[in-house]
């Protein structure tokens, strides 16, 4: 049985950093920013991606995600 390629498994997971996204990064810096509160760039991208796309965000790492109005799910929590 042949494996299929990478990027053909991969490729309908992948969200684009589109316009939607750029804005939402945007105007979660600038609040970031406001607020006094440290948000890294990358981090932003993440956040925007979640916002612009009505996503949930799975990471270990919530800390770093909360207040900005997505849903975070911690999937090592019990």
């Amino acid at each position: 049985m042949a494996c299929p390629r990478p990027d053909a498994t991969i490729e309908r997971r992948i969200i684009p950093v589109d316009e939607p996204v750029a804005l939402a990064w945007g105007d979660l810096m600038g609040h970031a920013k406001r607020s006094g509160r440290g948000l890294s760039s990358m981090d932003g991208l993440i956040v925007a991606t979640a916002v612009a796309h009505d996503l949930s965000l799975a990471t270990r790492n919530t800390r770093d995600f909360e207040g900005f109005g997505i849903e975070l799910i911690d999937p090592w929590a019990g």
